[in-house]
């Protein structure tokens, strides 16, 4: 399923669900293993928003936990198990059942990298982020299962997304199958069940990720706009400088943007879902086989982003021009240098000043200020130029600031004092102004 905000481009079935030949349709769930590690770092940010939980803390500062470190003496801290970075090994030790447990075991045990300095993918790590998570830092404290349900599953309707594999979840769970065929046997993965054993569908997870992307979440779902910008931020740039780590996603670079990837593997399931934040794209997938879901999520990307970069940039964008816009419009003057407001046919104002630039930039309406006057932002379509010549120049988001007369109320004069600092546009077509 492919989403472009509220759009969906694409949503696609086939397939079958079983031996039985049962059609995969939109209410088949998949297991999706590792793309279940969204979650517990998801919950992990919501903690934090909700003042419960400092990242950057040790783990120690919330339960028991100790383990030899042959490196330095740095801790382990929640970020760091969100990100894997704890230097943990990847699995959890063999035969626990509870936290307690695998507290006891690790604190025989060593980290395998210093915290903090290279990733190392453990399923540990996650998990036990999780446990801890609804354990000892939610009040009062609960299973990671039901924290998920309460603060992320329920607020968000994610109706068919969940970890309680019941008859009537079994009934609806696509069978998995290995490379041959056969049905594989469904596995329990026991105390380390947050890292990878939720089901769900490609439509809720596209769900959850627009909801995080526009940040349009039910008000019972509080996470700010800080917190989802440091959840889709990377963490770590590995050394092919192509790819990066994140809280808990996978990035790459991807046709000019930053795509973010979480995939998962079971046997007999193979699921992904990627975001695109900066064009408000979301892809999920899910298979009752294992494929190699990198190959196809980058295939998918490589011939969509292309063709969706094009068409956006190629779009006029609609800038707000305020509430009386035929107020701005007219000609201002400064020495030699001249400037018309103008209305373009489709409703924008547009800022062209004749000089040997000839520059050209659509004004946004922004706030009036009782002191300043009237204020507007610079705006540029994205294709007028790249993402970096845009930050050099530093003129898109400038404020343009109109003055008005005291008495009369007309616009008097314009000034960009951000940009050209001192310069400030006389009005010379203003019947009625001083």
């Amino acid at each position: 399923m492919i989403k472009y905000g509220s759009s969906t481009l694409l949503e696609h079935y086939s397939g079958v669900s079983d031996k039985k030949g049962t059609k995969v349709g939109e209410g088949t769930l998949f297991r999706i293993a590792s793309v279940s590690k969204v979650f517990p770092a998801l919950l992990m940010y919501i903690l934090a928003d909700a003042g419960h939980l400092d990242l950057d803390a040790p783990l120690s500062s919330k339960i028991p936990f100790s383990i030899k470190n042959a490196f330095d003496s740095s801790p382990v801290t929640f970020r760091h198990l969100a990100s894997h970075l704890s230097g943990l090994q990847r699995e959890a030790p063999f035969g626990v059942n509870t936290t307690a447990e695998v507290l006891s075991a690790l604190s025989r045990s060593y980290l395998i990298l210093p915290p903090g300095t290279l990733p190392s993918y453990s399923n540990l790590g996650l998990a036990l982020l999780a446990h801890t998570l609804a354990e000892a830092v939610s009040t009062p404290p609960t299973t990671f299962t039901n924290l998920t349900q309460t603060s992320i599953l329920s607020p968000l309707s994610l109706l068919n997304t969940g970890f309680f594999y019941t008859p009537l979840i079994m009934e609806a769970l696509a069978t998995g199958f290995d490379a041959l065929g056969n049905p594989v046997p469904f596995s329990d993965l026991g105390w380390w069940y947050p890292a990878g054993s939720m089901y769900s569908t490609p439509r809720d997870l596209t769900s959850l990720a627009q909801s995080l992307m526009t940040n349009s979440a039910n008000p019972s779902f509080p996470l700010s706009l800080s917190r989802i910008r440091e959840f889709f931020s990377p963490v770590f740039w590995n050394r092919d400088g192509a790819s990066l780590m994140g809280t808990p996603w996978e990035f790459r670079a991807s046709h000019s943007h930053l795509q973010l990837t979480k995939g998962g593997n079971l046997p007999g399931y193979t699921s992904s879902l990627a975001l695109v934040p900066t064009l408000n794209l979301s892809l999920a997938v899910s298979w009752n086989g294992n494929v190699d879901e990198v190959s196809f999520v980058d295939s998918v990307f490589s011939a969509l982003l292309p063709e969706l970069d094009g068409a956006l940039s190629n779009s006029t964008s609609s800038y707000n021009p305020g509430p009386s816009p035929a107020d701005y419009i007219g000609e201002y003057a400064l020495g030699d240098s001249k400037l018309r407001i103008s209305m373009t046919p489709d409703g924008e104002l547009l800022w062209h000043e004749y000089t040997e630039l000839s520059l050209s930039f659509f004004l946004e309406w922004f706030l009036t200020d009782p002191d300043l006057g009237d204020l507007f932002r610079v705006a540029f379509p994205d294709s007028a130029f790249t993402c970096l010549i845009g930050e050099l120049e530093a003129l898109r988001y400038q404020l343009v600031i109109f003055k008005r007369d005291c008495d009369s109320g007309k616009v008097t004069a314009s000034s960009i004092p951000g940009w050209i600092p001192g310069a400030e546009w006389t009005r010379v077509d203003c019947p009625g102004c001083p």
